[in-house]
């Protein structure tokens, strides 16, 4: 009888602990080249609501954990790590992802500079203007706010039928879930389309177990500014940390599994980059 009521203890302490996550999918609508303002992408997005923070990235990131596993299983097989689209695993917009511990005081921007993932902190303060107007998006009652943030100006719409203060990219401070947001160029916009309730090991990417297996989970934390210097040298030229191995005879002469050189496909890659980050060039944070 004792061993039966500890395993029931056991079993009541293990659901207790364990807790769901709130999971809210955003259309995000953006026009991401400032010379071509007729040219709109659309990504999905997803707000993770933990109990202790929120985690804003892209969809691509948290949806592809069977085929990301399968990939790197074979990767370490073959050592191929460039088959990724034959593999059938679809590039994201973007890669960084937006951390709020709560209660909100500052917000970590995370994103990867080729191999290493870098972290930054800062203080987000949003003078939040409530409106009277109110209007119904997406089935949710909701009210009209305005701030300025990033050199633009915002119009958000909030809703007090879920009660977290909180949106996506680094926008919070709303007495109620952001249900739309967008600024007043309409050079960016976040819709709520969904939401639904997770188990704390289901809404863990793939990536991030692997990452903190390895050590790597919590990055290289560095200033906003020496973040946005980085980011701009990386930008010019992505693969300059790592170019030196290439002068190695060894390295030109290796190939991969499929007959195709190793430098050959790294100088694809390359190309590939620079015009991703180069036709990207219209920020959501202007300044």
């Amino acid at each position: 009888m004792k061993k039966i009521n500890l395993l029931v203890l056991l079993l009541l302490a293990g659901l207790f602990s364990a807790q769901e996550v709130n999971r809210f999918f955003y259309e995000m609508t953006f026009k991401p080249s400032k010379d071509s303002a007729n040219k709109v992408e659309k990504e999905l997005t997803v707000l993770d609501v933990w109990k202790d923070k929120s985690v804003y990235r892209d969809y691509m990131a948290v949806s592809q954990d069977s085929l990301m596993k399968a990939f790197m299983e074979q990767a370490k097989r073959t050592g191929n790590m460039f088959d990724q689209e034959k593999f059938g695993l679809k590039q994201g917009k973007f890669t960084y992802s937006i951390v709020k511990p709560y209660p909100i005081k500052e917000v970590a921007y995370e994103d990867f500079i080729l191999e290493k993932k870098f972290v930054y902190k800062e203080p987000v303060k949003l003078d939040w203007k409530i409106e009277t107007d109110k209007a119904t998006i997406e089935n949710y009652s909701t009210q009209k706010a305005t701030t300025s943030f990033g050199g633009r100006n915002w119009i958000a719409w909030f809703t007090t039928d879920i009660p977290f203060a909180d949106g996506p990219y680094k926008f919070y401070g709303l007495p109620g879930l952001i249900v739309k947001i967008e600024d007043a160029q309409n050079h960016y916009q976040w819709v709520l389309k969904g939401n639904e309730k997770l188990s704390e090991e289901k809404a863990t990417p793939y990536m991030d177990k692997m990452m903190k297996e390895f050590g790597a989970g919590n990055g290289i934390e560095v200033t906003r500014e020496k973040f946005d210097k980085a980011y701009q040298a990386y930008k010019q030229d992505p693969f300059a940390s790592i170019k030196t191995h290439f002068n190695n005879p060894a390295m030109k002469e290796y190939k991969l599994p499929d007959g195709s050189y190793f430098v050959d496909k790294i100088k694809e890659a390359e190309v590939k980059l620079k015009k991703f980050l180069n036709e990207n060039n219209n920020p959501i944070e202007l300044k």
